[in-house]
């Protein structure tokens, strides 16, 4: 249990182990290949709906090591949930980063009130 910044509680290794499971239903074991986006996501509308659920901690350091990219993923997020529209260049780095994003929002799943 790791204590944010923020002073919430955050459950590190229980959200490591989920977003590994949400790698494993993207990628086959034993892979290297990229995942397409829109094999995590069906539309581009959902995937800037989850944007809207990562949890950005105050510092913006990496949760947990859980996923990469989390620079530009808490950026995105933030753009998102203040009600800001991402531009097409930021929309296409997301799509880069839909499976990160996906397990982005697994792990704030696993953040609690201190």
């Amino acid at each position: 249990m790791i204590t944010l910044k923020d002073g919430k509680k955050f459950n590190d290794m229980a959200a490591f182990e989920a977003c590994k499971k949400v790698e494993a239903q993207f990628i086959p074991a034993h892979s290297y290949k990229s995942v397409a986006w829109d094999s995590v996501y069906a539309s581009e509308q959902e995937l800037l709906d989850d944007l809207k659920k990562v949890y950005i901690p105050k510092g913006r350091g990496p949760l947990g090591h859980c996923f990469q990219g989390y620079a530009y993923i808490y950026s995105f997020a933030y753009y998102v949930q203040q009600g800001w529209e991402l531009s097409t260049k930021q929309i296409t780095q997301a799509k880069r980063l839909a499976l990160e994003i996906k397990k982005a929002v697994t792990a704030a799943q696993y953040i609690m009130e201190g």
